[in-house]
């Protein structure tokens, strides 16, 4: 005979004297187990490649994950902009808080809010564009069956809310959709940037708007190309860009907000004049005279550096 002793999480089995007529129950509390008996032998089995005769939804690309996660990074970017708008706003720093120290939580929550839909908008515009290149170009020998290309249909102008079904589109794909994802990437870029800068994080500021600026390249080609003739109109991006010339010529600004902080004044005058000659071909009076304030500012630090610098040498020659 055998005493049977059972507890909440595992039954043991103690044998006891044949003589013993009596069944005892016992409740243990299991702390740790460091080593877990193997109740049955493992089956080990080689992982399989999908093909086409799989009905499984794992063997074929969903093409509603795109858009899913391209709404879930725009209401992503809508609570971070919340979140500025609400608690900063309204209430200015004051002189005790000049620095804005007080402030830095809200930043950080702002800026964990656009980190997060970046991942998932390049994660949608790299899943797209993938997709799409192998519809265009197929592979000789793929035999899986044809990936459908997401649409968004949603409207960029206003938030989307993930409750309602209409704004996750299911229907065939529109090229406008990769514009669409990428104009949301270079908002997100941006807005990053802005918060490194008010916490004093200008080097990741810089990066942050270059690699804003490296998704249409064509802008900066432009504004070379027509640096000299002020009478061209910006209404159309170059090459059907989905980012607008006033957008760049923010990221430029910025980007020479975060040189300025780092003391790197040429940087910052490169950026600022190719950021003035496209507001002005673009007639954005606001950001025209943000710029060329910032422009002026940077020129007489210049100056200033240059007259510090040469003051310098010449007490050093006089030591000689």
């Amino acid at each position: 005979m055998c005493l049977v002793i059972t507890s909440n999480w595992v039954p043991f089995l103690f044998p006891v004297s044949p003589l013993s007529q009596q069944q005892f129950t016992l409740t243990l509390r299991v702390v740790d187990v460091r080593n877990p008996a193997v109740c049955s032998p493992s089956k080990s089995s080689s992982p399989t490649e999908p093909s086409s005769d799989d009905t499984t939804t794992t063997a074929v690309w969903n093409p509603t994950l795109a858009v899913n996660w391209y709404t879930r990074a725009w209401r992503l970017k809508e609570r971070g902009t919340w979140l500025i708008h609400k608690h900063l706003d309204h209430n200015k720093p004051t002189t005790l808080d000049q620095h804005g120290v007080l402030y830095r939580p809200i930043w950080a929550a702002a800026f964990a809010c656009y980190s997060r839909a970046l991942q998932l908008t390049t994660l949608a515009r790299w899943a797209n564009e993938t997709f799409a290149r192998r519809e265009t170009n197929p592979v000789c020998g793929d035999d899986d069956r044809p990936c459908a290309l997401s649409k968004d249909e949603a409207d960029s102008t206003r938030p989307v809310d993930l409750d309602q079904i209409e704004d996750l589109a299911t229907t065939d794909p529109n090229v406008s959709s990769i514009s669409a994802m990428k104009h949301l990437e270079f908002s997100l870029l941006l807005n990053l940037a802005l918060c490194q800068l008010k916490v004093g994080s200008s080097e990741s500021a810089v990066q942050n708007c270059s690699q804003a600026l490296h998704l249409d390249p064509g802008w900066m080609e432009w504004a070379t190309d027509h640096q000299t003739d002020s009478s061209c109109s910006t209404d159309r991006s170059p090459d059907g860009s989905a980012i607008t010339s006033v957008e760049v010529a923010k990221a430029l600004h910025r980007r020479a907000q975060a040189y300025i902080n780092r003391s790197k004044w040429d940087e910052a005058a490169a950026d600022l004049k190719v950021a003035v000659r496209l507001q002005k071909l673009a007639g954005s009076q606001a950001g025209l005279s943000a710029s060329e304030t910032l422009l002026a500012h940077v020129h007489k630090q210049m100056v200033l550096d240059q007259t510090v610098l040469a003051n310098r040498l010449r007490k050093h020659r006089q030591l000689f």
